[in-house]
C-alpha cells in the first residue's frame, strides 16, 4: 500500500498509526482483516510481518547507538528466521 496526498495532509500520521509509533485518538482501522489500532504488543504476528514504514529522511532510518548488524537482525530473530546467536 503506498499513501500519497498533498503536503500537511496527514500520511506522515496516519502511518504512524498504522506502524504503532503513534497512538489513534478514536475510530477504527483494518488492514487485511487485521486491527490495526491495537497495541503493537497485541498485535497478531501475522500483521507486525505485513507491515513496515519506509522513512523519507534516510539518515533516521537506522540508530548510530546500534550496529547496522545489530538492526537488521532484530527483526529476523523477533521472527524466528534467524537463531539469537
Amino acid at each position: 500500500m503506498g499513501i500519497v496526498g498533498e503536503s500537511g495532509c496527514g500520511k506522515s500520521t496516519l502511518a504512524k498509526t498504522i506502524v504503532g509509533l503513534e497512538s489513534p485518538i478514536s475510530g477504527k482501522l483494518k488492514f487485511l482483516g487485521f486491527d490495526i489500532l491495537a497495541p503493537v504488543v497485541k498485535r497478531d504476528e501475522r500483521l507486525v510481518k505485513e507491515l513496515q514504514m519506509v522513512f523519507q529522511n534516510p539518515d533516521s532510518t537506522l540508530n548510530p547507538s546500534f550496529s547496522v548488524g545489530y538492526q537488521i537482525g532484530r527483526p529476523l530473530r523477533r521472527f524466528r528466521k534467524v537463531s539469537h546467536n
